[in-house]
């Protein structure tokens, strides 16, 4: 998949589909315009609620980044990645893969848990913990 989606940032002339260019299918999406990937695990359509730019210094009115704040208003999964109540994905199955800027990319090779903390429980181990139950500071 990810050579596919490095496919689609070719310089292809004008009015040459990423589609064509990339082997990726599109699927309708429901909530807005644009098609999402097919081979997709999670896919996610939203609206965009604030785009925050970030200035290049170098080059004044020019922006070297954005950072875009969106509302989730559908969520698609793959059939066979989630539990059957649809309330986690399996991460083995979405192998996530992330750019780390320019061309780098990362993978997330392993995961892993940890339980949330009580402060019921956490009161007797911390001396901190125990002043804030008793109301000092």
């Amino acid at each position: 998949m990810i050579e596919a989606v490095n496919a689609t940032s070719i310089d292809a002339p004008y009015g040459v589909s990423e589609w064509d260019v990339s082997g990726l299918h599109e699927a309708p999406s429901t909530t807005v315009k644009p098609s999402r990937v097919r081979e997709s695990v999670f896919s996610i359509e939203g609206k965009v609620i604030d785009i925050k730019e970030f200035a290049d210094h170098q080059q004044p009115g020019m922006s070297i980044a954005a950072t875009v704040l969106i509302k989730a208003t559908r969520f698609w999964v793959k059939e066979g990645a989630a539990d059957a109540d649809f309330s986690h994905i399996d991460l083995d199955k979405l192998r996530l893969v992330g750019q780390l800027g320019g061309v780098s990319y990362g993978r997330v090779v392993s995961t892993f848990e940890r339980p949330r903390m009580r402060r019921s429980n956490e009161v007797l181990k911390s001396e901190l913990l125990a002043r804030l139950e008793k109301g000092e500071n």
